[in-house]
């Protein structure tokens, strides 16, 4: 019985202890003001485009200098946009890159890239599918658009051998990315 009423007084007392030893929120966490700041529903979303979702007028031709602009209020609806782009857009010969216009399909980047900037739209530009130059050094019953983006016989495993693909997304970046200290010799136009 004795030690019955030892345990209880041991345990009522660390219990007191323990409740003395708390401090409050205010001493052990210092409120930062950042992860409360207003988050609004509109800059939970974005939406996957084309550049022709940006610039194609759909009752008129296809001139891809200009926004059409029902099509710029609707992309402002979100705060970001997956801009899926081919690679043969931006480069549809071996080393000589285009953007505005784009040899292929005559797309203006430059304006697209503009807008969204100013309208506050982020960007993930998303570079896809080989350019013809690329795919045709398969063997013909193996080429396709969506080979792995490097030439045919190169060892996957090699970083060395994404070179192509590599120099592509470099003037991309290069010429739309925030960097602007970079060297201008190595960049193509």
């Amino acid at each position: 019985m004795n030690s019955q009423k030892i345990f209880k007084s041991i345990l009522a007392l660390l219990f007191v202890c323990t409740l003395l030893s708390c401090k409050s929120e205010e001493e052990d966490i210092k409120e930062n003001k950042l992860a409360y700041r207003q988050i609004r529903m509109k800059d939970l979303f974005g939406i996957n485009a084309f550049e022709w979702d940006f610039l194609q007028n759909p009752h008129g031709n296809n001139d891809g200098n200009f926004i059409y602009e029902p099509k710029m209020d609707l992309m402002k609806s979100f705060s970001g946009v997956r801009h899926y782009m081919d690679w043969d857009k931006i480069e549809d010969k071996e080393g000589v890159y285009s953007f505005d216009p784009t040899t292929k399909g005559g797309w203006n980047y430059d304006l697209v890239y503009e807008r969204c900037k100013m309208e506050g739209i982020f960007v993930l530009s998303c570079l896809k599918n080989v350019p013809d130059w690329l795919y045709k050094t398969y063997p013909p019953g193996q080429q396709e658009v969506d080979v792995v983006p490097l030439k045919y016989g190169a060892n996957r495993e090699d970083p060395k051998s994404y070179k192509e693909v590599a120099r592509a997304i470099f003037q991309f970046s290069a010429r739309y990315g925030s960097n602007k200290n970079i060297d201008t010799n190595l960049i193509t136009f």
